[in-house]
């Protein structure tokens, strides 16, 4: 109120009116801001739906038909064929890894 050419008197009367023009001018702010969110979100395009991911899909189980039964040379056969393959894989891990 320094400078502003009002005595003391008329500055401390002038307060509350000030302090009153002050709320408006808030509250109208408040509005402003209310209507542009309210605009934003009307406008605002809706949310992309997420990409389908595919999925691993899993080896069916080998299933035998009902009361079928692997003779034991051929039980014996696969478990030769995992022993191969998990000897393979252990060979090329030890000629990457140089151990």
């Amino acid at each position: 109120m320094v400078g502003s050419g009002l005595s003391a008197q008329e500055a401390y009367e002038a307060v509350p009116q000030l302090a009153d023009r002050g709320e408006k001018v808030l509250q109208n702010l408040r509005k402003r801001a209310r209507e542009a969110r309210a605009l934003l979100e009307a406008t605002a395009a809706p949310p992309k739906p997420a990409k389908p991911r595919a999925k691993k899909q899993k080896k069916p189980p080998a299933v035998l038909p009902k009361g079928k039964r692997l003779r034991t040379d051929q039980v014996d056969a696969i478990s030769a064929q995992k022993v191969e393959k998990r000897q393979r894989r252990s060979d090329a891990c030890t000629l990457s890894c140089g151990r």
